[in-house]
């Protein structure tokens, strides 16, 4: 957003003064800021999707395990990870089979 001055003059504004009221969030690798948010929201979504199946989490359990597996998307959709290790990228999420960190 910014801040503006003008003056008239005769049938036309005249710009004369402009200041931004609030710093822009610099665009990352991923794009703008519009799309920055609309790919974190899709990768809280599928975190949260990823994890329906486990009810015998507590609610701080599972929001911290959402906010680390949305973490390893985001940064798939904007890294690739093609040289990821898929076995162990989640070591950090899950401690033992079933069972999260």
């Amino acid at each position: 957003m910014i801040e503006y001055e003008f003056r008239t003059s005769g049938n036309f504004k005249n710009l004369t003064d402009w200041k931004p009221l609030d710093a822009e969030a610099p665009a990352d690798k991923g794009g703008s800021r519009g799309n920055t948010y609309i790919r974190r929201m899709a990768t809280l979504k599928k975190a949260t999707n990823t994890l329906e199946g486990y009810t015998d989490m507590s609610p701080r359990e599972k929001a911290t395990a959402v906010l680390k597996i949305a973490t390893k998307y985001e940064r798939y959709t904007v890294e690739g990870l093609d040289d990821a290790n898929w076995d162990t990228l989640f070591d950090d999420v899950f401690r033992e089979p079933g069972q999260i960190g």
